[in-house]
């Protein structure tokens, strides 16, 4: 029987969680889906509290979460406070939660990004503080990737591809906690081909248009997460089947927003 991970994916919709040289939201759904396409790729079943920027509240994570009665289960999130690096929460009294964290963090430190440590936090009750870890069956924790309001820290996941670089070795963690051999299959980047192999309608240099609300991608100057509305229009220059992201869409002056968008956010 496949292993099944469970993904919670911080804040979303009205709650843009911290906001300062990246967008926390939105940087954690791009890291939780490269994360999730990795583990499916190596045959794992995952289920994501969101996969798109909606309303998440913690206590709908937790239900779904308990409903789908994972074999670990993984909150991804990003931090604010003016530190540096990343850090996990797990289960106060170890075990598997904290072989996860052990294991997560040895993959992120591999990607160059460096580590403030595993922690626990409890609360006056002596139980853990965070209820994604106090109240989930399964043993669970908490990623922060980067600091959002460190300029230099944030630097490190203020592009997909280097948030997807943070999901990917958020999944070899997980892989290596289930016991199961990474066969390599998730490796390829949404961001690395263009390929027009099995692009549906939608063909290299058509003009798209977003829909199903806002879509989220980067800015060339900044490289901090913009807004595009539902009505702009944008040129497909590049194409990759094989992520959940295939379309590389740039403004028609070339001057303005550009990113990988999910083939459901867009229509000619």
């Amino acid at each position: 029987m496949a292993k099944k991970v469970f993904l919670g994916v911080g804040h979303g919709g009205s709650d843009p969680g911290a906001v300062k040289y990246i967008k926390e939201a939105d940087v954690n759904l791009n890291m939780a889906l490269a994360c999730r396409d990795y583990l499916q790729a190596n045959g794992v079943t995952v289920k994501m509290s969101r996969t798109v920027d909606e309303n998440d509240p913690l206590t709908e994570e937790i239900r779904e979460c308990n409903a789908f009665s994972p074999d670990l289960a993984v909150d991804i999130h990003n931090n604010a406070g003016g530190g540096d690096g990343f850090e996990a929460y797990h289960y106060h009294k170890g075990g598997t939660s904290k072989t996860l964290a052990q294991n997560i963090e040895a993959e992120v430190k591999a990607i160059g990004q460096n580590s403030r440590g595993l922690k626990t936090r409890l609360n006056s009750s002596g139980s853990d503080y965070y209820g994604f870890i106090r109240c989930i069956k399964a043993p669970s924790i908490i990623c922060e990737g980067v600091f959002v309001d460190n300029a230099a820290d944030a630097a490190q996941a203020d592009t997909l591809e280097e948030q997807r670089t943070f999901g990917i070795a958020y999944a070899k963690g997980i892989l290596k906690t289930l016991g199961i051999a990474d066969s390599g299959a998730g490796n390829s980047n949404a961001g690395s081909g263009n390929t027009n192999a099995d692009s549906g309608a939608i063909d290299k240099n058509d003009t798209v248009t977003f829909t199903g609300g806002a879509v989220y991608i980067s800015s060339t100057a900044a490289k901090a997460t913009k807004v595009v509305n539902k009505t702009s229009t944008c040129k497909v220059t590049a194409i990759n089947t094989k992520g959940t992201h295939p379309y590389h869409c740039i403004s028609q002056d070339g001057k303005g927003v550009y990113g990988w968008v999910d083939k459901a956010n867009v229509r000619k």
